[in-house]
């Protein structure tokens, strides 16, 4: 889904469409693949971005927040994509700033993030999150088989969504490494360990199913 291809001259909206599906599949959003949100709530016209951040030494090892350093680049990064998206598909130039999908953009809610840390650390918009799908759960607290009603529901469905989103979080960290690992033993001239899992569609609620378990050593 993109939320901005109407304002994008009629000539080159097949070329953005091209580019932004290729930018999706590749999850290279620099490639000019317009604004392209991670998530989008259209009941509150929210737009939600995922980023996740790897082990970096000096932000860590000084106690830094490194999931709230990465969410603060998010809006920025947002208004640069809409300026270029402006300047390759609707020929808007600098002087003539801002441009229909940057006006589009700032006329909106400003992107919330949700960071993930290389220890499987989150922010506080991941909390925030988890907390309204727990509200939103809880209207029908029958399908979730909570008969004391919507605060039983509330608590069942954000304990059951923040354990799964967890684990989810250490599952990708687990993979980033043995990613790493496979590098290095494949520089080595070793034959790398198979890492399983990576080539199909993924449910949060199989976050430890065996056909998406990663490569474990000796399992």
């Amino acid at each position: 889904m993109d939320l901005f291809t109407t304002c994008i001259l009629p000539r080159n909206r097949q070329r953005y469409f091209m580019q932004t599906q290729e930018a999706q599949r590749l999850h290279n959003r620099a490639c000019n693949g317009g604004v392209v949100p991670d998530l989008f709530d259209s009941g509150t016209g929210q737009m939600i971005d995922v980023k996740t951040t790897g082990f970096i030494e000096a932000e860590y090892y000084a106690r830094q927040s490194v999931v709230d350093i990465k969410a603060a680049t998010v809006p920025a990064q947002y208004t640069r994509r809409a300026a270029a998206a402006d300047e390759h598909f609707n020929e808007t130039t600098a002087e003539a700033r801002p441009g229909p999908v940057e006006t589009l953009l700032a006329s909106m809610k400003q992107v919330v993030c949700i960071s993930v840390g290389a220890c499987g650390e989150v922010n506080r918009a991941t909390s925030a999150l988890l907390n309204q799908i727990a509200e939103k759960g809880s209207q029908t607290p029958e399908r979730f088989g909570c008969c004391h009603g919507q605060e039983q529901a509330k608590g069942v469905i954000a304990q059951w969504a923040m354990r799964r989103f967890g684990r989810v979080c250490l599952r990708g960290t687990v993979r980033v490494r043995h990613a790493a690992l496979a590098a290095v033993v494949a520089r080595a001239g070793a034959e790398a360990p198979p890492i399983r899992g990576g080539g199909r569609a993924e449910m949060p609620w199989n976050e430890w199913d065996s056909g998406n378990r990663a490569w474990v050593p000796g399992y």
